[in-house]
């Protein structure tokens, strides 16, 4: 008949085996160090503080585990009964040193664990059946070496390190895989750290995250610096940072490792080699003592986070914000309700100072020129215009068109004709429209480098903040280049209009309009009108008493007459005025020239 057992004898059994209680403490640890590291940032304190000293409790255990051995040892030579001896079998001073020690470790672990990544937490992982088979290795290698009182402790000694030092060899191949990373300044490594604790419910390991993250900051900076000079060297400084971690886990992995009747050594009288079959009775104290540890750090840590809250909302800044601000407090812009980085900003309006003012040079370099040629050729057209002004068949023309029309009109459009003839000042309009261009796409670049310098990631507290108002901001890097966003508009150039010709001749219009030179040729162009109705009605008077020759010849002989008159005032204007029009026609160009250079090389 077949025997099939039940499954609590079966599961007895597994529990009985050395490496299925090993693999289930092991997966249990680090499945809840990783619960923990996923849900810490939003534990409430009291659980915080349970979880820190149940971690820091195994870990001394451990630790205690080990002293116990070596006082075994120690006994074998030493007289019972003495001072000595007595000391020797105490055990309270290696148990509270070793929990003090234990905890900071654990806390070590808490504050790192969360940070660790997919590959980190797989290397984690993989450590448990590392551990197991360095274990075997290393029992294979002790067998029938070492005395049975002796032989757990070595083990376990022995597989810690040897697993800590395959975990830094294997963080250390994880480190040559990645690129090193690089920082400009200590606040960008800080600010880089990560904080899983920035928000947690508990304001102490929130103050404690901070200083953890001044201290990573301040490390991966230094350690970024060595990764330009070398980097096996930077590899070996990662790798010096990490080890505490790992041979943390790897002495955790050992507290897995040990059996009960090993761990209960801890609690036990100390043994006298070569007795046998003797019983030994717990020692009550040390079992309360352990088990007080723990419970009164959870206290601790609970009392000392409400003191850390109570602190806080005493000041502007707590104590860890102080530390920090001090070590890396960053300068800062408030512009518009929005933190931008000083050190960035200034860098870039230096440069975007620099880009405008070569911008603008090139208005005076590649503008003026074109601006001067303009006005070289009015002035080239003047004596053209006077030529033509003095010549007798534009003086008829004048009379002919006047009798229809305006006079300040119709000489101030003979005026723009002869003067603007042969010239095109649409290159300017297009270079105009090119710097504008140009200076447009600097201010969309300088607005979206700014938006590239705004501290958003940056808590407020470590701030040091100025005030700064856009206008100020953009008025000095960009002044120059406002001024080319603005010469479009000052020479009239529109995508309707396209050329500058068109307001400078009308200003100069406008200019000439107010000499005295023109309101002498208006007042001579209205009485050459008289004269010449004066010299058609004598004509036509004589005709009509000198017999014979009749009114039509009499109005022919008045208007010979009249062309006579004219042309001999014609000719008597111009030697009495001709170079004094010519002067104000010049000073007018020249004074219409000067302000169009003077807006265009106005202070930057």
């Amino acid at each position: 008949m077949i025997h099939i057992e039940s499954a609590g004898t079966i599961f007895r059994k597994l529990m009985g085996c050395f490496w299925v209680t090993y693999l289930a403490k092991a997966l249990l640890l680090v499945g809840a160090l990783f619960l923990f590291a996923k849900m810490a940032p939003s534990l409430p304190p009291l659980a915080v503080g349970l979880f820190w000293a149940l971690l820091s409790a195994a870990a001394s255990l451990g630790f205690a585990y080990q002293v116990v051995v070596r006082k075994t040892y120690k006994q074998c030579a030493l007289e019972e009964g003495g001072r000595l001896f007595r000391l020797n079998n105490g055990r309270a001073f290696w148990l509270i040193a070793g929990f003090i020690v234990s905890a900071i470790c654990a806390m070590g672990i808490i504050f790192e664990a969360p940070k660790w990544d997919g590959a980190e937490w797989l290397m984690v992982l993989f450590s448990v059946p590392l551990y197991a088979g360095v274990f075997a290795v290393t029992k294979k290698a002790l067998k029938g070496e070492m005395k049975r009182p002796f032989l757990t402790a070595r083990l376990i000694a022995w597989s810690c390190g040897a697993v800590g030092v395959l975990l830094c060899a294997l963080f250390a191949v994880l480190v040559f895989m990645q690129p090193a990373a690089t920082f400009e300044s200590a606040d960008a490594a800080f600010l880089a750290a990560e904080q899983p604790f920035s928000q947690s419910p508990s304001v102490l390991l929130s103050e404690a995250g901070k200083l953890t993250a001044l201290i990573d900051g301040l490390t991966t900076y230094g350690v970024a610096k060595t990764a330009e000079v070398s980097f096996p060297g930077y590899v070996i400084a990662r790798l010096i940072i990490a080890a505490s971690a790992l041979f943390g886990v790897a002495g955790l992995l050992g507290f897995c490792s040990l059996k009960g009747s090993e761990l209960k050594r801890v609690f036990l009288p100390l043994e006298n080699l070569g007795e046998k079959d003797v019983h030994r009775s717990i020692v009550r104290r040390y079992v309360v003592l352990a088990a007080a540890l723990p419970l009164c750090l959870t206290a601790l840590f609970a009392a000392a986070d409400f003191k850390a809250a109570e602190v806080s909302q005493m000041g502007e800044f707590t104590m860890a914000e102080k530390v920090v601000r001090d070590q890396v407090g960053i300068a800062a812009y408030l512009i518009d309700g929005k933190y931008y980085d000083q050190l960035a900003v200034e860098e870039l309006v230096g440069e975007m100072k620099g880009r405008s003012e070569e911008l603008f040079g090139k208005l005076e370099s590649e503008v003026v020129p074109l601006v001067n040629a303009s006005f070289d050729a009015r002035l080239t057209n003047v004596d053209s215009y006077l030529d033509w002004y003095y010549s007798l068949p534009a003086d008829y023309e004048r009379l002919g068109n006047l009798i229809t029309g305006s006079v300040e009109s119709y000489a101030s459009e003979q005026f723009k004709a002869k003067i603007e003839e042969g010239i095109d000042d649409s290159q300017i309009s297009g270079k105009l429209e090119e710097l504008s261009g140009q200076a447009e796409a600097l201010k969309t670049e300088f607005e979206t480098r700014l938006a590239d310098c705004e501290l958003s990631d940056a808590p407020t507290w470590l701030l040091t903040a100025q005030e700064m108002s856009p206008t100020d901001l953009f008025s000095g890097p960009l002044g120059p280049t406002e001024k080319l966003l603005e010469a479009p508009e000052r020479f009239g150039v529109s995508a309707a209009a396209g050329m500058a010709g068109g307001i400078l001749s009308k200003k100069l219009v406008e200019k000439v309009l107010k000499k005295e030179f023109f309101g002498k040729i208006v007042g001579r162009m209205s009485s050459a009108l008289a004269t010449r109705a004066a010299g058609g009605a004598a004509g036509a008077a004589a005709g009509s008493v000198v017999p014979g020759i009749g009114t039509i010849a009499g109005l022919a002989a008045g208007t010979a007459i009249g062309v006579g008159a004219d042309y001999g005032m014609l000719k008597l204007d111009e030697a009495q005025n001709r170079e004094t029009y010519k002067q104000e026609i010049i000073d007018a160009i020249e004074e219409q020239r000067a302000e169009v250079l003077a807006s265009l090389q106005d202070d930057k």
